[in-house]
C-alpha cells in the first residue's frame, strides 16, 4: 500500500516509517538516489503552443513567487493521478500604478494595489485546451507569504481583499513550515495579538497553510525522474528557456532535506512543489479528482 502511495502522490513519509521502524535503519529519500540534470530533462522537452493546456489536463493550478521587484507566476495543468504539464511562466513587473508618466516597478512589501494584478492577471485567467474550444480557469492559486519585511502584512491584506471580492476559495496563502516531520499540507489561522515581536497584522481571520517542502520537493524530484508518460510524469514544453532548467536542478538533497548551498535561482523549483501543494489542497477539499 505504501508503495502505492508514493507511486500516486510522490509522499515517502509511509516508505519512511518502514525503514526507520521495521528495518531500523535510516532512509535515504529516493530523490538522493537519482537526480535528474539539466541537460537530461532538455532532452525531453515536447511540442505544445505556449499557454495552451494539452489534451491530457484536467484542471489547472497557478503558484506565485513573491519577490522584491516582482511577482513570478507557473501554471501548470493537471492529469489523472498526478500526470503535469507546464502551461506557463510569466513574471508581472509593473502594475497601473504610476511614477510620474511610466509605470510602476512592483513593490509587494510597500504597496497593497500591486497585490490586485494578481487577480486579473492570475486568479481570472483562463487557457484554451489543445484540440477543444473551451478553455480552463485556474481552479486554484497559491501564493507565498513570506519575504521581506513588509510583504506578509501586504499578502494578509491582499486575501482579506479576495476573500471580500469571493474569491478566497480561489487563491490562498502558503508558508514553508519549520519542523522536518511537518505535515504534507496543513492548515493554520495565525493570530499575533498580544505579540510585540510580531506585526504582520496577523488576527487569526486569514488561513495560512503551512507547507513541508522537503516532501513536496521530494515529490517534484520523483516525477523529475519518471521516464515514462502516465501517472505522475512532468511534462517540459519545448518554448521554456534555459534557465528553467538551472532553477530546476539548483538545489541538493541531504539526508535533513533540501538545501540551496550555493544560492542559485531556484523559482521553478519552488514553484513546481507550490503547484503540487495546490493540487493536494484541490483533493483534499474535494474539488478536483485525479
Amino acid at each position: 500500500f505504501r508503495r502505492v502511495l508514493f507511486r500516486s502522490t510522490g509522499d515517502e513519509s509511509g516508505l519512511k516509517t518502514v525503514t526507520n521502524t521495521n528495518l531500523a535503519a535510516p532512509y535515504l529519500p529516493r530523490a538522493v538516489a537519482r537526480r535528474r540534470r539539466g541537460q537530461e530533462l532538455m532532452e525531453r522537452m515536447e511540442d505544445w503552443q505556449r499557454g495552451t493546456a494539452p489534451a491530457g489536463v484536467r484542471f489547472l493550478t497557478a503558484a506565485i513567487d513573491v519577490q522584491a521587484s516582482k511577482f513570478m507566476v507557473h501554471v501548470m495543468g493537471w492529469g489523472v493521478e498526478l500526470e503535469s504539464w507546464l502551461v506557463d511562466r510569466f513574471a508581472i513587473t509593473t502594475v497601473r500604478r504610476t511614477e510620474g508618466d511610466h509605470p510602476s516597478v512592483i513593490d509587494p512589501a510597500g504597496f497593497i494595489e500591486d497585490w490586485r494584478e494578481l487577480v486579473a492577471q492570475v486568479v481570472h485567467r483562463t487557457y484554451p485546451v489543445e484540440g477543444f474550444d473551451h478553455a480552463l480557469p485556474i481552479m486554484l492559486s497559491v501564493c507565498d507569504s513570506g519575504g521581506k519585511a513588509g510583504v506578509t502584512e501586504r499578502a494578509y491584506e491582499f486575501w482579506r481583499l479576495a476573500r471580500d471580492r469571493g474569491l478566497g476559495r480561489r487563491i490562498v496563502l502558503i508558508k514553508g513550515a519549520s519542523g522536518p516531520n511537518a505535515a504534507r499540507v496543513q492548515q493554520t489561522w495565525p493570530d499575533n495579538r498580544g505579540r510585540a515581536d510580531r506585526g504582520a497584522g496577523a488576527v487569526g481571520d486569514v488561513p495560512v497553510w503551512m507547507l513541508n517542502t522537503n516532501i513536496l520537493k521530494d515529490g517534484v524530484a520523483a516525477d523529475l525522474k519518471r521516464d515514462k508518460v502516465g501517472p505522475g510524469y512532468h511534462h517540459i514544453p519545448s518554448w521554456i528557456g534555459s534557465e528553467y532548467f538551472d532553477e530546476i536542478t539548483a538545489e541538493q538533497r541531504d539526508a535533513k532535506g533540501w538545501k540551496n548551498p550555493r544560492q542559485l535561482r531556484n523559482e521553478a523549483f519552488d514553484l513546481h512543489a507550490y503547484n503540487r501543494a495546490a493540487a493536494i489542497l484541490l483533493q483534499e477539499i474535494g474539488r478536483a479528482h485525479v
